[in-house]
């Protein structure tokens, strides 16, 4: 609703066909629309084979191996960084 960044984790999806992928853009474009900016994560190298034979196009879209980087680009496009808590005495 008021999301500024959209994260998608395709870790667990086993393979990815035209229809996979045509799914994914198409939930990105809606983010996009909403103002959200878009990021992938969890691209394992045979998805990412299988997207660049599909041609699928991620020029606009920010994708990661991980999540963990997935979620370092999302809090550095929403300007925020993770700072370690004090110590309670």
């Amino acid at each position: 609703s008021q999301a500024r960044v959209v994260i998608l984790d395709i870790s667990s999806v086993p393979l990815v066909d035209t229809k996979v992928a045509n799914r994914l853009m198409k939930t990105l474009h809606a983010a996009r629309l909403l103002g959200a900016q878009g990021i992938i994560v969890g691209i394992s190298p045979e998805i990412a084979e299988t997207l660049v034979t599909l041609d699928v196009d991620f020029r606009d879209i920010q994708t990661f191996f991980s999540l963990r980087q997935g979620l370092e680009a999302a809090l550095n496009l929403l300007d925020l960084e993770v700072v370690p808590r004090r110590k309670r005495r």
